[in-house]
């Protein structure tokens, strides 16, 4: 039976891994695109707004009844010495919580009519009841994913991933063939989230091994530190929610109706899927265990500093370039690819994108790494701007007034974030990087506007693409030290056409 690595050998499990997790982000990406773009063609915009509330509507209530417990296990499973107490902690962790998801869910089940009818759901009872399974596999298989995640166990990851997706557009296809609706739907999603459940807690068996009789059940033995970061991680966790799309998406609903809620949907689905290329997200599993480890090893601030500045650079080299794609042509892309309704959608989305780009970078994980999640808590302040200033600015300007409150809510967590870990450590803003991409991608929107004098707006923008990726290269955004650690990082296969490609 494979056991997971020792934290000596985590290089070799980071190169290991890195392609079965790109391939893991990369395949969610465009099974994701993939999904909203047949779903939101097919579907009228009332149905594709109940849609979404309804696939998101649980997950708020799963993350609460999580205590905490999904980031001890990625953050400590890897660090507890002997297979045996590995086992016990996580399928101890896990059965506790599948308890608790039950529980959740039975109450939802019971205070149906209740809870629904602000959200305007009352009748779609049906759809939430085919849902129920689904809501259960993922709320149990995340902490499955965080065990193996931990042992790098990527290409299992992988394999559900791509099993899970497959399966979910296969089953939208022969929807659409055949005329579904929303409850059938539900179904095929209810199914596709089964099988990633399933393959993630088989590999864990085999990796982890069978939970042990009573040791499965035993109480959770916690250190007061331990204890501490779960209860904070946690109170984070709730903070990031109440700031996430499916949180503003019911307040929309609440406010406003169901087709206002499918037109920030494609907005903020389609922002959230860009950014998701990321190579922090693509990664971000996998990096995360990295950036404890690497801490944990050498305990230097500088290596925390190289690091932040490393991701930080590498994300905005992909984010800027969609920014130089999105911002000059949008309106006409949205009206193209979706429905000419969704044209609406542009100034939203322009808004989630481009506050994403400037305002995002990985200080969350930073304050992780350097064991100061309390300073979490105290970005939550951010959560009174989303909310407080998403309800007024929702009822003056519907999707768009709600991503104004996102941007500004993003702005204040991570501002928070950043100068209080600065109080205590030498954490350094990489602005200097920021000012150069801001620089070449106005370039690349300004080539795109250009070109469309000489060539369709669709040529036009992929030429704009091409200034900025040519203006990266030749005004050396990305410095050497940056360029060598990604070589350094990447697969041995893939070294030498990475160097050839940046050097």
């Amino acid at each position: 039976m494979n056991r997971p690595e020792r934290p000596g050998n985590s290089r070799e499990g980071v190169r290991r891994g890195l392609p079965y997790a790109a391939l893991s982000g990369i395949l969610q990406v465009v099974f994701a695109l993939i999904g909203m773009l047949l779903l939101v063609r097919y579907l009228p915009p009332d149905d594709y707004g109940i849609w979404v509330l309804m696939v998101g509507i649980a997950n708020p209530l799963i993350l609460a009844v999580s205590l905490g417990h999904n980031q001890t296990i990625l953050r400590f499973l890897r660090s507890l010495d002997g297979a045996t107490e590995r086992n016990a902690f996580l399928w101890s962790v896990w059965l506790r919580r599948c308890v608790a998801i039950v529980t959740i869910l039975a109450i939802m089940w019971i205070f149906f009519p209740l809870w629904a009818r602000p959200f305007g759901l009352s009748a779609h009872f049906e759809v939430f009841r085919a849902l129920l399974p689904a809501y259960f596999a993922i709320g149990s298989s995340a902490y499955l994913e965080g065990a193996l995640n931990t042992a790098y166990q990527q290409r299992e990851i992988f394999w559900a991933f791509l099993a899970s997706q497959l399966f979910f557009v296969v089953g939208i296809l022969i929807g659409i063939r055949m005329e579904l609706g929303l409850v059938s739907f539900a179904w095929i999603y209810c199914a596709s989230s089964l099988i990633q459940s399933v393959i993630f807690f088989l590999a864990c068996i085999h990796h982890y091994g069978r939970p042990k009789g009573w040791a499965a059940i035993r109480p959770i033995q916690e250190t007061p530190e331990r204890r501490h970061y779960r209860l904070t991680s946690w109170w984070d966790d709730l903070g990031t929610m109440l700031l996430s799309s499916p949180v503003n998406r019911l307040v929309l609903a609440v406010l406003g109706t169901t087709g206002e809620v499918a037109i920030y949907a494609v907005a903020s689905n389609l922002v959230d899927r860009l950014l998701a290329w990321q190579p922090m997200q693509l990664f971000r599993p996998i990096a995360t265990v990295s950036f404890f480890s690497r801490y944990e090893e050498t305990g230097r601030i500088e290596d925390v500093n190289r690091m932040f500045r490393f991701v930080y650079a590498v994300n905005r080299s992909v984010t800027m370039l969609f920014v130089v794609l999105f911002i000059p042509f949008g309106e006409r892309v949205l009206a193209w690819v979706f429905r000419p309704e969704y044209a609406q959608s542009y100034w939203p989305a322009a808004l989630l994108l481009v506050g994403a780009v400037l305002f995002t970078a990985p200080t969350g994980v930073i304050a992780q790494t350097l064991k100061r999640p309390r300073v979490l808590l105290w970005s939550k302040v951010a959560v009174g701007v989303n909310l407080g200033l998403g309800i007024p600015l929702t009822l003056h300007y519907g999707a768009s007034g709600m991503a104004s409150a996102v941007v500004l809510s993003t702005l204040t967590k991570n501002l928070i974030i950043y100068v209080l870990l600065r109080l205590e450590f030498d954490l350094r803003f990489p602005w200097t990087t920021l000012l150069k991409y801001s620089a070449v991608t106005m370039l690349g929107i300004l080539a795109a506007l250009g070109f469309e004098r000489w060539v369709p707006w669709l040529a036009a923008s992929l030429l704009g693409a091409a200034v900025y990726v040519l203006s990266l290269r030749l005004f050396s955004v990305v410095d050497m030290e940056d360029r060598q650690l990604m070589i350094t990082l990447a697969p041995r296969r893939a070294r030498r056409l990475l160097k050839a490609i940046l050097t």
